[in-house]
């Protein structure tokens, strides 16, 4: 068995993905002769296949190591304890949780917009309608404007239908987002290289 830490794992991950990939283009697998001579006297499709099998293998180990890590090691990230796997998976699924904040704000803004759009158009409708009831000329007394403008404006005016307290969702969002990724990577590094492994040789 072969200790080394997650990060030195993972940077022998890299390494040997270039290598496989190397071989896998420059390996000779199967050759021809021509009578007692071979057309190509460097493939040696035993040793091609040897070295891919072999690098194929550390690959596996040092990969398994990482994986079995990664589900047993416990993080805290902004205040939650996870598996680095859970972590690691939670970095690429936030999109989806900014994804949702930001469409719930875009909704808000228009939402409110149109609110704002569909009271003005109201209020014009009902300074109309008091200006038919009671003229132009002075000021149309409160119980007067209030006998008119309460049914009317209890029948016209826009209000939110925000059974969620859609800002506070938003806010909650932004906070979790925000302090889950300021903290992450941090965490994971920091794990990665005190965290040992152990592959099999």
């Amino acid at each position: 068995m072969e200790k080394m830490t997650i990060t030195r794992g993972l940077v022998q991950l890299k390494l040997l993905d270039k290598r496989i990939s190397k071989s896998l283009r420059e390996g000779c697998f199967i050759d021809f002769k021509v009578g007692k001579k071979q057309y190509n006297e460097n493939c040696d499709p035993e040793a091609s296949l040897n070295k891919i099998t072999d690098l194929l293998k550390r690959r596996e180990s040092i990969k398994s190591a990482i994986m079995q890590a990664n589900a047993n090691t416990i993080v805290k990230i902004n205040g939650e304890e996870m598996t680095i796997m859970d972590a690691i998976e939670k970095k690429r699924s936030i999109k989806y949780l900014e994804t949702l904040r930001d469409g719930m704000r875009h909704q808000l803004s228009n939402v409110n917009d149109e609110v704002r759009f569909q009271n003005e158009r109201m209020q014009e409708r009902l300074d109309k309608q008091l200006e038919e009831i009671y003229g132009k000329a002075g000021k149309v007394r409160d119980e007067d404007y209030d006998a008119v403008a309460k049914p009317f404006k209890a029948n016209n005016e826009a209000v939110l239908v925000d059974p969620i307290n859609i800002q506070d969702k938003i806010d909650e969002l932004d906070e979790y987002i925000d302090g889950f990724l300021s903290e992450v990577d941090l965490v994971l590094s920091e794990v990665n290289s005190q965290t040992e492994i152990a592959v099999e040789d």
